[in-house]
């Protein structure tokens, strides 16, 4: 054979490669001390449950009719257009609701999803919000639940998306209102936009498999007379193996959960 062929083959030989992770992310708390708590306020009758924070308290109570106009849009008790703006508190606070698409293939019970912008002066508060319908097949994934689990994640040193409202009307609808992230994206759209790859996706699978067990281990020293546990965190039940449940915080290498499962044995 021609030796010019021959030299054209050699350097034109595909190389294996192994594909390597990106960045090495971490979920555990860079907090010295005192860890930070979200103290959570928790009502209940026959019909309704409500938790809180104080952030939410003190939105709610310095903003007359702020928790109604929400309330009933989310309920559909009123005719609603997709974007909907209202001035209140005396034209002093904007609100805006705008109903969005689902973000990732995370929340397959999500029926619909939410952005919720507060304006009360130069203060801007933005929120997602995850609204369920209430069926047997939901019950352990309602809004209020799921303030519990991450109320546990957080107790248990773990970065989490803060949730700041949820509620539930017994055999309905429940509602959770979780931060809004501008800076930091869902692993999914990490992956589609090719800011991970799929070995970060496995380093991430196996972080969060890890991280189901410790939290249920935390659960049975935390909460001994509960009978419950933490799931869906673990990447065997999603659909789609980049559709993990947490965001990526890029600048300081944190993966942050959110969406998780608190389910009675």
């Amino acid at each position: 054979m021609n030796s010019r062929f021959i030299n054209f083959f050699k350097l034109n030989k595909e190389k294996k490669t192994t594909l390597q992770p990106k960045i090495n992310f971490s979920l555990k708390k860079a907090i010295k001390g005192k860890k930070e708590k979200l103290e959570i306020t928790t009502k209940e009758n026959k019909y309704k449950k409500i938790m809180y924070t104080k952030k939410a308290k003190d939105l709610i109570k310095n903003t007359p009719g702020l928790l109604r106009e929400i309330r009933e849009y989310l309920e559909g008790k009123k005719y609603r257009p997709k974007v909907y703006t209202v001035f209140l508190n005396k034209e002093k606070v904007r609100l805006r609701i705008e109903e969005i698409n689902r973000p990732s293939k995370n929340s397959i019970l999500t029926n619909n999803f939410y952005k919720i912008e507060i304006k009360d002066g130069k203060e801007i508060h933005k929120f997602f919000v995850k609204k369920k319908k209430i069926t047997t097949n939901t019950l352990c994934c309602i809004g209020t639940r799921e303030m519990q689990a991450l109320d546990i994640i957080n107790q248990a040193g773990f970065n989490i998306i803060k949730p700041h409202f949820a509620y539930k009307i017994k055999g309905k609808e429940s509602f959770i209102f979780y931060e809004y992230q501008d800076k930091i994206i869902d692993a999914e759209k990490a992956f589609l936009e090719r800011k991970i790859n799929s070995e970060d996706v496995k380093q991430i699978s196996r972080k969060l498999n890890n991280l189901e067990t410790r939290l249920n281990d935390f659960i049975k020293v935390k909460y001994p007379n509960e009978n419950f546990k933490i799931a869906d965190i673990s990447s065997s039940t999603q659909k789609e193996k980049h559709a993990l449940p947490v965001f990526i915080d890029f600048e300081n290498k944190k993966l942050f959960l959110f969406d998780p499962i608190l389910s009675k044995n």
